[in-house]
């Protein structure tokens, strides 16, 4: 049985669409047995019957999505490899990752604000890329923070890799326990920020979700007096609920902000500083 699941390629975003509607079909099909017997029998079909056809227009409007997802991020490919000379190629750039999508967003960003030194949070393939935008645009110096030592040693190989050594840098930050607006939380040790005088563009992609509730909330309230007057933040995985209630507090707390989302597979919000009347 389990090697038929296995075969099948269930995955845990699964679950919800099929077992919950199978679990409550069950529970209804018992029920009206107890009441009415095998007098029952033609309610149960039916009902069974609308549960297919709610899960086929379910998984057709989601092929549909998947379908648009993959070519705006095909379309996202093919303009960075227009623009960019890669000397080699890039690491995956999947759903696990920066999204093509992703990247391309923050390449438009760059051009347009011309930052000066860019923090990610979350180092990886958008790292490499982030390297290669600098080297474009001939100004910039990306620092990209990561808390897992493996993942930070890899992104230093591809930087090294590219050649992209003078562009771009990555700093291994364990996650410690901080204060934050009074409250407890798990962040990057802050005295990787230090030497750190002033931020331009801030891309928040990290610390995982599972860290904490709002793992992501910290970036803000922790490194708000370091943003410069015409700081950009960027926030990926915008659609999750926990990051909408972290723009949410963002915003509230910091009300000099101006916020844009970007309705992509992931979602991305883009916090700008309100222009002074």
């Amino acid at each position: 049985m389990f090697k038929l699941f296995n075969t099948l390629l269930i995955k845990y975003a699964d679950h919800r669409l099929l077992f919950a509607p199978v679990a409550w079909f069950i529970i209804i099909a018992m029920l009206l047995w107890y009441i009415a017997g095998s007098a029952s029998l033609p309610v149960m079909l039916g009902l069974m019957l609308l549960i297919i056809i709610a899960i086929q227009i379910h998984l057709y409007r989601q092929t549909c999505a998947d379908m648009d997802y993959q070519q705006r991020n095909i379309q996202a490919l093919i303009d960075l490899h227009s623009r960019m000379d890669f000397r080699l190629p890039l690491p995956s750039l999947d759903n696990w990752t920066a999204s093509p999508e992703l990247v391309a967003r923050i390449f438009h960003l760059m051009k347009l604000h011309r930052p000066g030194v860019i923090v990610e949070l979350g180092s990886g393939a958008s790292s490499v890329c982030g390297g290669y935008f600098c080297e474009h645009l001939g100004s910039g110096k990306l620092i990209t923070i990561d808390h897992d030592s493996n993942y930070a040693q890899l992104t230093r190989k591809n930087l090294k890799n590219h050649t992209l050594e003078s562009y771009a840098e990555v700093r291994y930050a364990p996650l410690t326990e901080c204060d934050v607006n009074g409250s407890r939380h798990i962040w990057y040790d802050l005295k990787t920020f230090e030497d750190i005088p002033v931020i331009d563009m801030l891309i928040v992609d990290g610390p995982p979700r599972k860290t904490q509730l709002l793992a992501r909330y910290p970036a803000l309230p922790l490194l708000f007096s370091k943003l410069s007057k015409n700081a950009v933040i960027i926030l990926d995985d915008a659609s999750r609920k926990q990051e909408i209630e972290i723009v949410k507090r963002w915003i509230t707390e910091y009300p000099g902000f101006e916020t844009e989302f970007i309705p992509s597979d992931k979602g991305l919000y883009i916090l700008t500083r309100k222009s002074e009347s």
